[in-house]
């Protein structure tokens, strides 16, 4: 990582902190929200043929870097569970959305909201590939400049990685740039519905032991739904992405576009 990226990571984490401090006797509660509540649910496959991990996966690139248009709407849910008697459990719930025409530019958006639904930290990246500009609450409202690449690379630990997920799949910089091409030993282990579509359950592993599951639409080949569960100090992570993607939509000029309030 460049030394920007370790600055917002540690700005992030400072904040994160704050808010824990701040919020010591806050029950834990997961949100009601319409994407997260998304229910997995065992499918039948009996007699029923999986295809390889590694096959799956090469198509879902495929399917991102070929596609004209694409647009999603999601939702990540990561909960940190301290250890012991003395932990404390935190919640933090944001919400992304992604726009992208591959000739007229892009605009990918976060936000997390806090009780009461008033905006506690947005940030929003578009332009161009090459010609990106970024705002961010957290700086003041102050506008950055540069690839794309870099600029969504830079947001990966303040956005808990939504930046980069699909967006690095509709942009490859390499062909082994996006985290989905990086798992170690996939494998599908089965078919599940999500949000009333079937899709191959691929587990995996990623650096450091993460435990990283996807699931990837059986037709269209686009990820529906990602949890990946890990330690950080003296707790345990678990995070949930819940999309809802759509491939070449028609994409209006006002959802590319952003003016800064």
């Amino acid at each position: 990582m460049n030394r920007r990226t370790w600055i917002v990571l540690a700005c992030v984490l400072c904040w994160f902190a704050y808010r824990w401090q701040r919020e010591p006797s806050r029950a834990p509660r997961r949100p009601e929200s319409p994407l997260l509540s998304i229910a997995v649910l065992p499918a039948d496959t009996a007699g029923a043929e999986l295809p390889r991990a590694q096959d799956v996966l090469a198509n879902v690139a495929r399917v991102y870097a070929s596609c004209e248009r694409y647009r999603d709407e999601g939702v990540n849910w990561t909960e940190f569970i301290g250890d012991g008697e003395s932990g404390r459990d935190h919640q933090r719930e944001t919400q992304f959305a992604t726009r992208f025409d591959r000739r007229r530019g892009f605009r990918w958006e976060y936000r997390e909201l806090e009780a009461g639904g008033r905006d506690d930290t947005r940030m929003v990246i578009w332009g161009l590939p090459e010609r990106a500009q970024e705002w961010w609450t957290v700086r003041e409202h102050a506008i950055d400049s540069g690839e794309w690449g870099s600029l969504r690379a830079a947001a990966a630990g303040v956005s808990s990685g939504t930046s980069t997920l699909i967006p690095d799949l509709l942009d490859p910089q390499d062909e082994r740039d996006a985290l989905l091409l990086r798992l170690v030993e996939p494998i599908v282990r089965g078919r599940d519905d999500v949000g009333g579509r079937p899709c191959y359950r691929i587990e995996a592993q990623l650096e450091q032991a993460h435990a990283y599951v996807v699931w990837v639409d059986v037709e269209q080949y686009v990820v529906r739904r990602v949890h990946e569960s890990f330690r950080l100090d003296d707790c345990r992570v678990d995070e949930t992405i819940v999309c809802a993607p759509e491939l070449d939509p028609r994409i209006a000029d006002d959802e590319l576009a952003f003016t800064p309030p």
